[in-house]
């Protein structure tokens, strides 16, 4: 049961992986230096654009993402939490996804917020410009 779940998380990884790549942006993408998220991503034309994106499948989604917020609060507690952070939810049966931020920029209160309720929007080249587009504008204020 453990090696089909721990395939289905890898295989959601490597469609969201496969997005990424296929997006309008040109950009690096690495492995988070900790266990806290999965994806660290520059941009190859701005490297001081940095973004993490956590990837979950829909496979008890709800209790792992409950989680994932504790310890997002621990990091930010410690002053390590610094870059957005977009949530893929991916189904790997069909290769597709939703996203929503899950540590947004937020430019009324200057600072980054977690997120707790997530208003998903289908993963795709047009939704994923749009929230690009206030990570990049978050690098430039």
């Amino acid at each position: 049961m453990d090696s089909k779940k721990n395939f289905k998380e890898w295989r959601g990884e490597e469609i969201a992986k496969v997005f990424l790549l296929k997006t309008d942006f040109k950009i690096n993408i690495g492995n988070y230096p900790t266990p806290l998220l999965d994806l660290f991503i520059t941009l190859k034309d701005n490297p001081d654009v940095k973004f993490a994106v956590e990837v979950k499948t829909n496979q008890a989604f709800t209790q792992r993402i409950k989680k994932q917020i504790e310890q997002l609060k621990v990091y930010r507690e410690a002053n390590m939490l610094n870059i957005p952070v977009f949530i893929f939810k991916i189904n790997e049966e069909k290769e597709i996804g939703e996203f929503d931020f899950l540590v947004f920029p937020s430019f009324i209160e200057n600072k980054l917020l977690i997120r707790t309720n997530f208003e998903f929007e289908e993963l795709n080249n047009e939704n994923f410009s749009k929230k690009m587009n206030s990570v990049i504008k978050w690098y430039k204020k």
